[in-house]
């Protein structure tokens, strides 16, 4: 249908086969190659669907009524595929997670307008200058006492179990499987991951973790939520 009618529609499986293809190989020959086959979109299209995909997409992890949002942030690596390794990316990525998963309905609408000051401002982090002298806020922070509390830990040696049944010999299930089978109780599900954009900054400098602090505060103050963040350890 795509073939004969080529301006009028774009099939989901095409689109999405060309979309892949870019992601593994980022090859303009190869993709270009199996679209004149009929096999998926042009290049042209991926790119046209990738620039409509980063204007869409909401930096704001929406707050509903029984879900937890957790924002991620952490140094994040990415190899422009050079032969010597020289000139790779490496900045901080943030990410929110929504437990459980939100649908997404929002459709990705077709353009071909998009300016690359529009791109720019949705994925725009203000920085945010460390400066210590001013920054003394932890001076200021007053830990209460909290009391020691023992729980005896029942699944401590659930593993311990899992292997000694293989040497009995019964029907033992995959350890995922054995997990469903000893828990009861309800299942939270999958949990839905939007990415944020990228600091193009060294993720160890001050000034680097500070704007991410920021933004992150920003973010969870108009989904009108208490931010959680981690690094390697919870803030």
């Amino acid at each position: 249908m795509q073939a004969s009618r080529p301006r009028l529609l774009l099939c989901p499986l095409q689109i999405g086969l060309a979309v892949q293809m870019h992601h593994c190989f980022d090859s303009k020959f190869l993709i270009d190659t199996w679209y004149s086959l009929g096999f998926c979109s042009s290049y042209k299209e991926v790119l046209t669907y990738e620039i409509n995909a980063a204007v869409s997409e909401n930096n704001v992890a929406f707050q509903v009524d029984g879900h937890f949002t957790q924002y991620i942030a952490d140094n994040l690596d990415h190899n422009t595929a050079t032969l010597d390794g020289c000139n790779t990316f490496h900045g901080m990525g943030m990410i929110a997670t929504v437990t459980p998963t939100i649908g997404k309905t929002d459709r990705i609408r077709r353009r071909t307008d998009v300016k690359p000051e529009e791109i720019v401002k949705r994925a725009k982090v203000d920085i945010q200058y460390y400066n210590r002298q001013a920054c003394d806020g932890l001076l200021k922070l007053k830990f209460e006492h909290l009391e020691n509390v023992f729980v005896e830990d029942v699944t401590s040696k659930v593993d311990l179990l899992w292997k000694a049944c293989w040497l009995l010999q019964p029907d033992r299930p995959s350890w995922s499987g054995f997990m469903q089978a000893i828990h009861k109780g309800r299942y939270p599900g999958q949990s839905s991951i939007i990415f944020m954009p990228m600091i193009d900054m060294n993720p160890s400098d001050t000034t680097c973790i500070f704007s991410t602090l920021h933004f992150i505060s920003a973010q969870a103050k108009r989904s009108n939520t208490t931010p959680v963040l981690t690094f390697d350890q919870p803030l």
